[in-house]
């Protein structure tokens, strides 16, 4: 089940962000500094902002046991840009979780990542020699060895007619 954080999930959020490792994308910025969400304080200062500042953390659980996490950080803090971080158990769980960001959120996202992360190849689909990306990202900047996507979907958008059933097995 997919659905919007709140404040029951603390200690199971903590202990999904402890057990992710170091995984260098799975982070988040404050004062042009990284902090990665596999510390205590750092992962409850996330959990903080999400239920109570602005940021919105939508997550996929499986027997109360949280097995997926979409943040969108950057209302908290005010900023123009509001930032996608993604991290989850599979990428099944990781379609389901885009799926449920198409349905329930509507403004301009960044995603923001190193050219080999699996999430950046994961949404990379090749057509006639030419890259595109799946889920409404599109192309919006390269510095040194980080991609960037933006997330807009378009006004037009009727998720009925985009998702099959097939789609999901």
């Amino acid at each position: 089940m997919i659905r919007l954080l709140n404040n029951k999930d603390y200690s199971n959020f903590l202990e999904f962000c402890l057990n992710q490792g170091s995984k260098p994308d799975f982070f988040v910025t404050k004062n042009n500094q990284r902090f990665l969400l596999n510390h205590t304080d750092i992962a409850s200062k996330v959990f903080n902002d999400c239920t109570k500042h602005g940021d919105k953390c939508f997550i996929s659980e499986e027997n109360g046991i949280i097995n997926g996490v979409i943040l969108i950080t950057g209302y908290s803090d005010k900023t123009d840009r509001k930032y996608l971080k993604v991290c989850a158990n599979s990428f099944k769980i990781i379609k389901g979780l885009f799926k449920f960001l198409t349905w329930n959120h509507t403004s301009k996202l960044y995603i923001k990542a190193k050219r080999n992360n699996s999430l950046i190849k994961f949404l990379e689909r090749r057509v006639e020699g030419k890259i595109y990306y799946k889920y409404f990202f599109n192309f919006a900047g390269i510095r040194n060895d980080e991609i960037m996507l933006a997330y807009e979907l378009d006004p037009k958008f009727n998720a009925f007619k985009v998702y099959k059933k097939e789609d999901d097995e």
